[in-house]
């Protein structure tokens, strides 16, 4: 489905470079979120279509797997087009803070999504709020254009949290509309505060500013998408434990990728596949990270396959080097990494989420232990022991 809208893609493409040029250029921001909004209601057009066929009764096993193939291609399209609104959200906002508004207030699970945009009885106000705000110079996007922000209907972008806005077209009290409200006091909270008793049922969760600059071999990356395109296969070691591979789908494996390369416990992440299956939040979107447009649309369709490998024992080397003890633990769903400071018992542990962004986002294995390198050594003693996890 997607291949049928690459003139819509591409303009999509060039209305995001215009915002990471320009974050004022709020013509492009209006503009972009139309034509996202145009697509999305395309594709639910689509898939209602396609159901509806699917229901009739002479529809036959091989017609059925066929329509069912299709209406997956069109959610897949929907994705597409979500992710570059998840794309502006992530031009404008923190990345840690987006990560908030895709989980549940309640649990750390994501929250489900609010389902189809053209079934919204609201999105007149939705979309009158946000021309409103665009008209007076603010940031602003609907959060049914984003696969991550899931709280609230329009999200305004004027600082580096999200400020949430929940549109009603007539008052309500009942029970979903107090959970709503609820939810949104918990996150404007957090983000005022930096810290929640209530948020994901911790009674002590806290944030804390990173203070060096983010390193992330983004530019790597896209050497090798180039290298694949033109020769079928691009690889770079940006760090030691560190692997990117990119490899054109026409072309068989080579027997780098096969066997990880060096890595002795490698930890694999394959980008086709959660972005296929469409779960690739709350990590920055590979709309941003893969540069040129013509090196997207082939990711999008499938036509090369990028792998990035970690060795999870050069992790804990890192963690030595620092003078520590780590221990990674594939088993461990949420925390994989746990750090031991001393013989006190004091320690911590590094969040799935946070170790991910390695694989998904291109980050330094190092970027993701500054926390802990420049805060343990002078506040190991404000580490309770085993039961304290920092908010990452």
């Amino acid at each position: 489905m997607i291949g049928y809208r690459k003139r819509s893609f591409f303009l999509a493409h060039k209305l995001l470079t215009n915002l990471r040029m320009d974050q004022d250029d709020l013509k492009s921001l209006r503009g972009l979120q139309v034509l996202l909004a145009h697509e999305i209601v395309r594709t639910e057009r689509g898939v209602r279509k396609l159901k509806a066929e699917l229901k009739g009764s002479s529809v036959d096993d091989k017609r059925q797997t066929y329509l069912q193939k299709r209406i997956e291609s069109c959610r897949y399209c929907a994705y597409v087009w979500r992710s570059f609104g998840d794309a502006i959200a992530f031009v404008y906002l923190d990345k840690f803070a987006l990560k908030h508004t895709y989980y549940q207030t309640g649990k750390k699970s994501p929250k489900s999504d609010a389902g189809f945009l053209s079934d919204k009885d609201g999105l007149e106000h939705e979309l009158r709020l946000l021309f409103t705000a665009l008209d007076h110079n603010v940031p602003a996007i609907l959060t049914d254009l984003t696969n991550t922000i899931r709280h609230g209907d329009v999200c305004l972008m004027g600082a580096s949290d999200p400020f949430l806005m929940e549109v009603k077209a007539t008052p309500s009290r009942n029970e979903r509309a107090r959970r709503q409200k609820d939810s949104l006091d918990i996150l404007h909270n957090f983000f005022e505060t930096d810290g929640s008793t209530r948020l994901w049922g911790n009674p002590d969760l806290r944030r804390e500013a990173l203070t060096d600059p983010e390193v992330a071999y983004i530019q790597q990356l896209n050497e090798c998408i180039s290298s694949s395109l033109a020769a079928g296969f691009g690889s770079a070691s940006p760090e030691s434990g560190l692997q990117y591979y990119a490899l054109r789908s026409d072309k068989s494996l080579p027997k780098a990728v096969a066997t990880f390369g060096d890595a002795r416990a490698p930890w694999a992440f394959v980008w086709n596949d959660p972005f296929g299956r469409r779960n690739w939040m709350p990590y920055l979107p590979p709309v941003l990270s893969i540069a040129n447009s013509d090196h997207l649309w082939a990711f999008v369709r499938g036509e090369i396959v990028i792998m990035i490998v970690v060795d999870m024992i050069t992790l804990e080397e890192i963690v030595a080097e620092l003078g520590f003890e780590g221990r990674f633990d594939p088993e461990e769903a949420s925390h994989p990494l746990s750090i031991k400071f001393g013989n006190d018992g004091g320690g911590m542990w590094i969040s799935e989420d946070m170790l991910g962004r390695i694989g998904m986002e291109c980050a330094s294995p190092l970027d993701d232990q500054k926390w802990y390198r420049d805060h343990s050594a002078s506040d190991v003693g404000n580490f309770e022991g085993p039961g304290w996890r920092p908010c990452l």
